[in-house]
């Protein structure tokens, strides 16, 4: 992974690349799959937010749109 980020003196660096991995890897199974194919487990307990799909479903326009 070639981006910057801020680095923190509490935070722990292999942790924070764990967790860069992971949502790397999460990304590319959405890509593939659609993204239903990977979720939280408690989106499944909710009918509402189980449904929600942020990408595909909602559109930000920037403030000169409106």
């Amino acid at each position: 992974m070639s981006t910057s980020y801020q680095l923190c003196l509490f935070d722990d660096e292999a942790k924070h690349e764990r967790l860069e991995k992971m949502e790397y890897a999460i990304d590319n199974i959405r890509h593939c799959y659609g993204h239903h194919a990977i979720e939280l487990a408690f989106m499944r307990t909710d009918e509402k937010l189980g449904r929600l799909n942020p990408k595909d479903d909602h559109t930000i326009h920037p403030i000169g749109y409106l």
